[in-house]
């Protein structure tokens, strides 16, 4: 690859390749030429991405049934069975908009490639913005690795020393699966392992898609912003070229921001309001429930959902945080001084265009930024005060 580029694969690295494993392009590939070799392993991954589909199937079932057959007057169990069945719903949301915006996806990344030499590298902090990246990736996957290794190895553990053979996050099947049976049981297992994982995967490649496309429109604009104030000191004759490719650049990234959040913005609205819904069950529970292990898988949905919340409007928050720096170091490249007529035009196109900051919205009903959080941490307070009402006449 290009030295130039490679920095670029920091973005991407993690994110696409387990869009790799997901299998997510392998309906659309071409049969014309295709060696014996090639055919059997293109069958091979539709075997593995259909696997993956039923798997993403069971989980919702699963969860669906304890909701259909719970005691609606069991406040505290039913309030976890909602629970779940959000999770794995937004699971399923998640999953169908990766797979379905992922040629997109990987389009916004293409578009947002841009070579840098080594000096300019050095001169943009582009190292800076890439190492927070790798960070950033490394402890967001083991975010959601950690819990799961953590089930699966309790699992074993308990039939090594107790001689019991349980699920992990407490799964259960219906008895004529045999799931006792010392020859059925291992096979339930690794299918409830692969069930279970193969979400993960998704969630995990969705949301560093997303954050790590942010990111890099940010520090484009970034980028940007310093060529901007930089301009006062070129001279006359590099001022105009400079200047239009600022604001090609610029008419770029609003595309490719605009690109973004067409692949993203429903998954955010659904987001933003189950995210209020689980918080405020969590709340209920705890001031409800005697039970430790209710409290604790609750408390870990809980935590894994405003983390994730908070990260939608932190990360949204740095575009809009970008996109208005740029319109200050328009402001700051010392423009009135330009004596061409033609530059100081372009120069007000420019300030007029950065007058609304590039922004992700959910479904246009408001921006991706810190403010949505706070908003949504008051709206599941409004839902905890209201399942307390309820609670208390039932």
């Amino acid at each position: 690859m290009d030295n130039s580029l490679s920095y670029f694969d920091d973005f991407t690295k993690i994110p696409f390749s387990l869009m790799d494993i997901l299998q997510l392009e392998v309906q659309n590939t071409s049969k014309v030429n295709q060696t014996l070799m090639q055919r059997t392993q293109i069958t091979f991954k539709k075997i593995y991405y259909w696997a993956l589909v039923i798997s993403m199937i069971f989980s919702i079932t699963l969860s669906a049934k304890a909701l259909i057959f719970c005691d609606p007057y069991d406040m505290q169990k039913f309030t976890l069975d909602i629970n779940l069945s959000i999770s794995m719903t937004t699971v399923m949301v998640k999953a169908i908009m990766l797979y379905s915006n992922a040629k997109n996806i990987i389009e916004i990344a293409d578009d947002l490639k841009r070579g840098y030499t080594n000096q300019e590298q050095v001169r943009y902090g582009i190292k800076n913005y890439t190492n927070k990246v790798r960070t950033f990736n490394k402890i967001y996957s083991g975010f959601w690795a950690t819990p799961f290794l953590i089930q699966f190895t309790l699992v074993l553990v308990i039939l090594v020393v107790t001689g019991q053979k349980t699920f992990p996050f407490f799964i259960e099947f219906p008895d004529f699966f045999h799931p006792q049976n010392n020859f059925v049981y291992p096979i339930l297992y690794i299918f409830v392992v692969w069930s279970l994982t193969s979400p993960a995967m998704v969630m995990v490649s969705f949301d560093l898609s997303f954050f790590n496309i942010l990111t890099a429109i940010s520090m484009e604009f970034d980028i940007l912003t310093e060529d901007a104030r930089n301009l006062k000191k070129l001279l006359k004759s590099q001022i105009f070229n400079h200047l239009q490719m600022i604001i090609d650049r610029q008419n770029r990234l609003f595309e490719v921001t605009s690109k973004l959040e067409e692949s993203f913005t429903f998954s955010n609205l659904y987001y933003f309001l189950v995210a209020s819904i689980i918080i405020c069950l969590f709340a209920f529970i705890v001031s409800t429930s005697n039970d430790i292990t209710q409290v604790i898988l609750m408390g870990s949905m809980c935590v894994s959902t405003i983390y994730q919340l908070y990260l939608q409007c932190s990360y949204g928050q740095l575009l809009t945080d970008a996109s208005a720096g740029f319109m200050d170091g328009i402001y700051d490249c010392g423009w009135e001084d330009f004596e061409d007529i033609t530059l100081r035009k372009m120069m007000i196109f420019i300030m007029m265009r950065t007058r609304k900051p590039a922004t992700v919205t959910y479904m246009k009903f408001g921006n991706l930024t810190k403010q949505l959080f706070t908003s949504a941490i008051w709206r599941a307070y409004s839902y905890f005060t209201l399942c307390q009402q309820i609670y208390s006449k039932v």
